[in-house]
């Protein structure tokens, strides 16, 4: 205990960044499994094979809301990208395994394809939906 300052900064590390990994790792144990059901939120007559691009973002959140305008005007563009409030839809952000805002989710032949975590930019999120 001759130094309690490298205990202060590692308290500080497990309580602000622990947080943060595990969310990050949520998302990557959450690719390649079963997509819960989408009817809410996407009509009955798309192609299943056609990939699903969900917005996952928060009234609160100062990310999500500098991405929404992005998100908005792809949506003009792709047809296929929603937008879904975590405030409003808890259930369906359960069944993705969302833990944080904003998140992006690919949804293709019902399995969840992949996930990004944290603000993207127009370019980054057409990245996103192009690969």
């Amino acid at each position: 205990m001759d130094h309690p300052a490298i205990y202060i900064v590692l308290l500080l590390g497990i309580v602000f960044i622990a947080p943060m990994l595990y969310m990050h790792l949520s998302t990557f144990t959450a690719v390649g499994k079963a997509a819960p059901d989408l009817s809410s939120l996407v009509n009955d007559q798309r192609d299943e094979s056609q990939a699903i691009y969900i917005f996952f973002m928060s009234d609160k959140c100062s990310m999500c809301r500098a991405m929404t305008p992005h998100i908005e005007s792809l949506q003009q563009q792709y047809k296929n990208l929603y937008t879904v409030n975590i405030n409003q839809e808890p259930k369906l952000s359960r069944g993705f395994h969302v833990l944080g805002t904003p998140t992006l989710v690919a949804v293709e032949n019902s399995k969840i394809k992949k996930m990004k975590l944290g603000k993207l930019s127009r370019h980054n999120i057409e990245s996103f939906i192009n690969t």
